[in-house]
């Protein structure tokens, strides 16, 4: 994906954006500098065998429903092994289709396989990709078949510049105070396309909390209700935050002008 093109329209000094957040208590505000929500890579693989009969001559076959057994196997065990375990990753296999159920006795050409790759960090991406692609390459050629795999890096990491936090904080501390302010909080490993954005431009995004309970359901969960309660205070930060950067930066500019008056002044 191409990075936003609005910035070359308005170009802009700092943006900013939360999330509702059921896991943090209502009203509470969580922010960190650097990495807050993952890189996020979609798995599509293809395993691709020769077909039969699992009682006549299987041995005959290329069995794709053993090889996407192994493979899963194998794949499961990527982050443990292959990526450093002070680097937080997640690589997990989700969808997989193959075969008739019906069919009970019949070794099926293909088994497909979906699931996403999460990471914090560029280089942790990189050796995430490359170690399923390697881990396919060894099961097909162990156990005779093809495996294709596309490998789609979705978003990046969403990446929090550390002066937009700092901004972000001392206005949510003025606004709700520092009891319901919570710093350098654990990232997610979820995915976020404001991320393409704070390639562009530096800026913050945070978690405002909607959470009414231990029994608020998850994000993402069919029984989820959004606390509409939290909306006029998820306003009203923005507004804040938005309202600060702009008296600073005006700040800044009549400082400036001021100072350069000054040695203007000296100099004549």
């Amino acid at each position: 994906m191409t990075a936003p093109k609005g910035f070359e329209r308005f170009p802009m000094d700092a943006i900013y954006a939360l999330h509702n957040w059921p896991a943090l208590s209502a009203g509470k505000v969580a922010i960190r500098s650097g990495p807050i929500m993952a890189a996020t890579d979609r798995l599509d693989i293809t395993v691709r065998g020769r077909g039969g009969h699992g009682g006549v001559d299987p041995h005959l076959s290329v069995d794709p429903v053993r090889m996407a057994a192994a493979l899963i196997q194998a794949l499961h065990s990527v982050v443990s092994r292959d990526i450093d375990p002070l680097s937080p990753a997640v690589l997990s296999l989700c969808g997989l289709q193959g075969g008739d159920l019906d069919g009970f006795a019949v070794i099926p050409d293909e088994v497909r396989i979906s699931g996403t790759g999460r990471s914090l960090d560029a280089a942790t991406q990189e050796r995430l990709e490359q170690a399923v692609r390697r881990t396919c390459e060894g099961i097909a050629a162990t156990y005779g078949g093809v495996i294709d795999v596309d490998y789609q890096r979705i978003f990046p990491a969403a990446v929090n510049a550390e002066s937009a936090v700092r901004h972000v904080e001392n206005v949510v501390s003025a606004a709700v105070g520092e009891d319901d302010s919570i710093r350098d909080a654990a990232p997610s490993l979820g995915g976020e396309d404001f991320s393409f954005m704070l390639e562009r431009c530096p800026g913050a995004y945070f978690f405002l909390g909607t959470g009414q309970g231990d029994g608020t359901p998850p994000l993402h969960n069919a029984r989820f209700d959004f606390n509409d309660d939290l909306i006029p205070r998820g306003c009203r930060l923005l507004t804040a935050i938005a309202l600060a950067a702009l008296t600073d930066s005006h700040n800044d500019a009549e400082a400036k002008r001021s100072t350069h008056t000054a040695l203007v002044n000296n100099d004549a």
